[in-house]
């Protein structure tokens, strides 16, 4: 986790000389194009996590209460750019959520990713950034409705506002 922990900090840093390399190398045109597609990945990644949103209320459980317990564990996801390494930052919210070992410790690993797109790193690495949040938040909510659907669901804990 530490060597983790430093290598991410210099992904801003690859980010941004890469873009650059680009830009000097092609103009801004391709960079324009770029970011269109970046736009759309945005856009369906929303849509995506609007549609996790309705798998909460089809269960019987509160989106609002989903975010505001998830959202730290989200901010952590989008800091570090890997679902994989904050595994353990899920696994904690789908403690605080009321979600029972058993069915987290199994799930939220399934939900690991390979790289959805490729290409040019520096674009990437930007929608690494939401690829990431997305991929987790859609595995807790699948934790979290399969636990309410086990009855197995501490629905106090989970209805408790932070």
């Amino acid at each position: 986790m530490k060597i983790t922990g430093i290598l991410t900090r210099f992904i801003p840093i690859a980010v941004l000389c890469t873009i650059w390399s680009l830009v000097l190398t092609t103009g801004t045109d391709l960079l324009l194009s770029l970011f269109g597609v970046l736009v759309i990945v945005f856009l369906g990644m929303v849509v995506l996590m609007l549609i996790d949103g309705l798998r909460l209320m089809v269960a019987g459980l509160s989106p609002r209460h989903f975010l505001q317990k998830y959202a730290p564990a989200m901010a952590h996801v989008f800091s570090i750019t890997s679902s994989s390494a904050s595994l353990p930052e899920n696994m904690k919210a789908a403690k605080g959520m009321g979600v029972p070992e058993k069915i987290y410790s199994l799930s939220l690993p399934l939900g690991v990713p390979s790289k959805a797109l490729t290409g040019i790193i520096g674009i990437d690495a930007v929608m690494d950034l939401f690829i990431g949040v997305v991929n987790c938040f859609g595995t807790m909510v699948s934790t979290v409705t399969v636990s309410h659907r086990e009855q197995l669901l501490d629905v106090a804990r989970y209805n408790e506002m932070p």
